[in-house]
This record gives C-alpha cells, sequence and structure tokens, in this order.
C-alpha cells in the first residue's frame, strides 16, 4: 500500500511540475528567414537578467521601461520577484538575431515557450556572447493573441531594424 501511494505521489508532483518537450529550431518559418542573421538595435536601456530557477540556462535582455523603475543597479545580483539581474546594455547596442525556437511546456495548462536568440556586436558579445530577447518581442501583447499563426515578433518600441537586407 505505501509503494503505491508513493507511486501516485512521485506521479502527480511530476505533473504538476510539468514537461518539457525539445526545442524546436523555427528559425526558417516565414516569419523569421528573412530576420534571421540580421543586425538590430535597442531604441532604449536594457537590462541582462537570469530567472532564478533558471541561473544555467542562456541570460535574457529586457528594456529597462518595461519594469518597475525602482530596479537599478542597486539591485544587481539580487533576486527580485524570481528575476535576478546582473547588467544593463545601452541604448543603440547592436545585435544580430541568430536563431528562434520553440518549446512546448506541457502542464496543469498548455503552453509554448519561444527563444529569441541573439548575440551583442562589439564590446558586450564576450561578457554576454548569446542572449535570450524573448521579453523585446510582442509575445505578451494582444496583437500577438489576434495574429496567425501566433508567433512573436521584435517590438517597435524597443528594437530597430538596422541593416537593409540579409548579409
Amino acid at each position: 500500500m505505501k509503494q503505491i501511494i508513493l507511486c501516485i505521489l512521485v506521479v502527480g508532483a511530476s505533473l504538476f511540475q510539468g514537461c518539457t518537450a525539445p526545442l524546436v529550431n523555427i528559425s526558417g518559418a516565414e516569419q523569421y528567414k528573412d530576420l534571421v542573421g540580421r543586425r538590430f538595435r535597442l531604441r532604449g536601456d536594457c537590462y541582462v537578467y537570469f530567472h532564478s530557477d533558471e541561473t544555467k540556462k542562456l541570460p535574457c535582455v529586457c528594456d529597462k521601461r518595461s519594469i518597475p523603475s525602482s530596479i537599478t543597479s542597486a539591485w544587481f545580483g539580487k533576486d527580485i520577484n524570481g528575476q535576478i539581474f546582473v547588467g544593463a546594455l545601452q541604448k543603440d547596442t547592436e545585435f544580430r538575431l541568430e536563431s528562434v525556437y520553440r518549446q512546448k511546456v506541457v502542464s496543469s495548462y498548455s503552453s509554448v515557450r519561444y527563444y529569441f536568440i541573439i548575440s551583442l556586436e562589439g564590446a558586450g558579445q564576450a561578457r554576454w556572447p548569446k542572449l535570450d530577447a524573448i521579453d523585446l518581442t510582442d509575445c505578451n501583447s494582444t496583437d500577438y493573441f489576434k495574429r496567425q499563426p501566433m508567433l512573436p515578433m521584435f517590438l517597435p518600441k524597443y528594437v530597430e531594424l538596422v541593416d537593409a537586407a540579409k548579409q
């Protein structure tokens, strides 16, 4: 009987936590194929952070205007609502979109996670060779939910295209 209860608890706990499927590279999708490899520029100052439960994954970048103004460099290294801020990127920092990935997450509700992998141009590249820029996209906006297929795109208020043609 104890073994049955233990089995139920283990299965229940794994269902509660959710499962993730492998990453699928969708860089070749119609919406992204002409953007991958192109150069972009940040329109505002940004912070670099890790999700506190995912510190071994890629650091993320978010526009400073999208988070509370109380977050300053004094907070770097501290866990603030599940995010550990580790640095900043200046307005006009340039980067290239390297690839876009999708990952299905199955839990009590189904969800999809996207990764916009970028590489910085210039000095920032040594510190952060790759970053996830999903927070610079419209994945949380109402426009995203109206679009079919629902694939996130960079928001013009955060990012601008620098080069006119793919190199």
